[in-house]
């Protein structure tokens, strides 16, 4: 931004060192583009202050929204280690079969015992365990 305002004040002192006056019509556009220059730097200045306070004031609420996040949600963090519990609720498994990896919503796993595989087109059989944890989820393993 300091580099734009030197070269808008150097524009300004070049008009007036060359003696550019307004009685040409060039005279007149040159002036009037180096004039609106100047005020363009003024409002870009303004901007970037408000930009740095907002940008301040955002980070901010993000702390403060953080903050309150880990007081509400801190019991769930802590309910199962075993992995069932994905966030983006997509369970990864490997076919048996072709040993691709599937990526599968976790509601397929409540209407169906199997799926087709999408890369060999074999039937994948789930058991409904959750690895030996108490959490009361449903965990597919091959």
């Amino acid at each position: 931004m300091e580099n734009l305002m030197k070269k808008a004040a150097y524009l300004k002192g070049l008009c007036d060192g060359l003696d550019i006056s307004e009685s040409t019509k060039e005279g007149k556009v040159l002036l009037a583009i180096v004039d609106m220059l100047e005020e363009m730097t003024q409002e870009i200045g303004e901007i970037n202050e408000l930009y740095e306070e907002l940008d301040s004031y955002v980070e901010s609420i993000d702390e403060a929204v953080l903050e309150i996040e880990e007081v509400l949600f801190e019991d769930e963090d802590h309910e199962c280690d075993c992995g069932c519990h994905d966030e983006d609720g997509y369970v990864e498994i490997e076919c048996p079969n072709c040993g691709d990896q599937i990526f599968l919503d976790e509601g397929m796993f409540e209407d169906e015992d199997e799926i087709i595989c999408p890369n060999c087109d074999e039937p994948i059989s789930f058991e409904s365990s959750c690895g030996g944890c108490d959490c009361s989820c449903e965990e597919t393993e091959e």
